[in-house]
């Protein structure tokens, strides 16, 4: 097929697609990448102009032996073409729920689950060439590390504002290993395979460096971008970092520092804890040969196995979807003492950074506590039970700090929206403990030294129940990567789609928006019509005492 080169100035008209004619080649040949894994032949969608390769592999499949261990890089022939039009397998995971069709508008990962699932998505403007050198920007689902898919999230729209700014990007998504095969802990696995699921991010990472220049992008231009869990894992990276570099700045949605407890392997091993559930439940002997044992089971039982692990341990309660979670291990574990020591301590690798939280994170983890429950003696019960069960093991929360919990956030008449108590309170409680909190311990400890921006976001999408509000999720509606349009609020979703374009190419997300420091202590509210700078001071005793190291400690974060 005869390759059609076509001038920049003829292709396109609208504001400069490219900073320089030669970045760019219009060809009727589905486009091609040479990677260290093969040639991948991808897509061209004519509509938009965008290629996408999606499918590429980046590690070995994590099977048979290799089923909770820390992923391979691939040894097959860079010579092998395949088709890469379509998405890779996603990886085992919980069951989808309400709360995941909320988040995503859509009940559906496009994808169908096999072990055999570390895979990429490639999305890149037309013509783009080898050596372009393009910005890169990572997106790493959510998904409370249990559920999600790389194939979830598409970068048409937003690759499409890119080109349109005259600064056009490249836009990747990946899988990771989840749940069960991509947290089990124990103090059985050796230490350097804790974590498989993060170090599959890892590979990734060094994937897409390693291969930049090869589908048209700049190994020195990497911005990683995550939300929730995806968010909470760039955090655990630049916290726990290689000896290489492998991005250049963060993006974090509703997810920086540390949103969740990391418990200590030895705590899992623990009668009645996790592992200790799995081996009864599997028939498993605690000895050498005790994963053999475990990876023989097939992917089936064992997220059985896992899920009824899930509706057995205390910290499975309403709100808490899984004990499969990321762990502290030993010296050479990824993630050797609790972030928020290694926070607090300012030793870590420092990037540029955006952050943030949600008006409302906390509703989408009450939905199973909206409407009327038994009256004020039982939502207490349920409330308190609901905080010291934040951690894997419950007893280690002081009844004072319990008690404190209860004074912060306390029954009240509920509110003209949700009409529960019990549901305000909560929300209220997850808002603080899990996103604002951790969010202004890291922030004011790495704005001593880097940039860093943050925000606010106060918008509602408008397909959702009203007592949701800005809910966990909701700016991804926004951001122009997910099957949901919200025509009503376009100018808040371009504003918004800049400015993270923008800190991808330049790391500076525009005048609009001032850097956070603990000084000034300024963040940006992202509200329909107001997006305007405004002061860090709501709720700042609770996000004190959430933050206060014995309550760190408390909760193993």
């Amino acid at each position: 097929m005869v390759l059609i080169t076509v001038a920049l100035t003829l292709a396109f008209t609208f504001r400069g697609l490219f900073n320089s004619a030669s970045a760019i080649r219009l060809s009727a040949v589905p486009p091609s990448i040479n990677t260290s894994s093969g040639i991948f032949c991808g897509a061209v969608n004519a509509t938009s102009r965008i290629e996408s390769f999606k499918g590429v592999r980046y590690a070995q499949p994590p099977i048979g032996d290799l089923r909770f261990a820390a992923p391979l890089r691939l040894t097959r022939s860079p010579d092998d073409i395949q088709d890469a039009s379509n998405f890779g397998n996603a990886c085992p995971q919980l069951g989808l729920s309400e709360a995941f069709t909320i988040l995503y508008g859509s009940p559906s990962l496009d994808a169908e689950i096999s072990e055999d699932c570390l895979f990429l998505n490639i999305y890149r403007p037309q013509g783009t060439l080898t050596g372009s050198r393009l910005p890169i920007l990572v997106f790493i689902h959510g998904g409370a590390y249990s559920v999600g898919a790389g194939s979830q999230f598409q970068g048409i729209s937003l690759i499409q504002q890119s080109v349109a700014n005259g600064s056009p990007i490249i836009f990747i998504t990946i899988n990771y290993r989840l749940y069960i095969t991509g947290f089990l802990s124990s103090s059985i696995l050796p230490p350097e395979d804790l974590n498989a699921g993060l170090l599959d991010q890892r590979l990734a990472f060094q994937f897409i460096q390693d291969n930049a220049e090869a589908f048209g992008g700049d190994p020195d231009k990497i911005t990683l971008w995550g939300q929730s869990a995806g968010a909470s894992s760039i955090a655990l990276h630049y916290l726990y970092p290689t000896s290489d570099q492998l991005f250049r700045g963060a993006i974090q949605d509703s997810g920086a520092g540390t949103i969740l407890n990391v418990p200590s392997v030895e705590q899992y091993d623990q009668a009645g804890k996790p592992f200790d559930l799995l081996l009864t439940l599997s028939g498993c002997q605690r000895g050498n040969s005790t994963l053999q044992c475990l990876r023989n089971i097939t992917i089936d039982n064992l997220l059985n196995m896992a899920q009824a692990i899930d509706n057995i341990s205390p910290q499975a309660a309403p709100g808490q979807s899984t004990t499969w979670l990321p762990s502290r291990g030993p010296e050479g574990s990824m993630i050797p003492e609790l972030p928020s020591v290694r926070t607090s301590s300012g030793d870590f690798f420092r990037v540029p950074l955006i952050t943030g939280t949600n008006l409302d994170e906390g509703t989408l983890f009450g939905l199973s506590f909206l409407g009327p429950t038994a009256g004020p003696s039982a939502d207490a019960s349920i409330f308190n039970t609901f905080v010291v069960n934040r951690t894997i093991d419950p007893t280690t929360v002081s009844s004072s700090t319990v008690g404190q919990f209860d004074a912060f956030y306390p029954a009240k008449l509920p509110s003209t929206v949700s009409n529960s108590s019990l549901f305000d309170r909560l929300a209220a409680f997850v808002d603080d403990f899990h996103f604002v909190g951790p969010r202004r311990l890291l922030t004011d400890n790495l704005a001593v030294k880097q940039d860093v921006w943050v925000y606010l976001f106060e918008e509602a999408v408008p397909d959702v129940p009203a007592e949701l509000g800005a809910f966990h999720g909701a700016e991804l509606s926004f951001l122009q990567i997910l099957n949901r349009t919200v025509p009503a609020m376009a100018s808040l979703s371009s504003q918004l789609v800049d400015f993270y374009l923008n800190f991808t190419v330049s790391l500076d997300p525009g005048p609009a928006w001032s850097k956070y420091t603990p000084s000034t202590r300024q963040v940006l509210q992202l509200q329909h019509n107001n997006v305007t700078m405004i002061p860090d001071d709501f709720r700042l005793n609770e996000t004190n005492f959430i933050n206060s190291a014995g309550v760190d400690h408390e909760f193993g974060r």
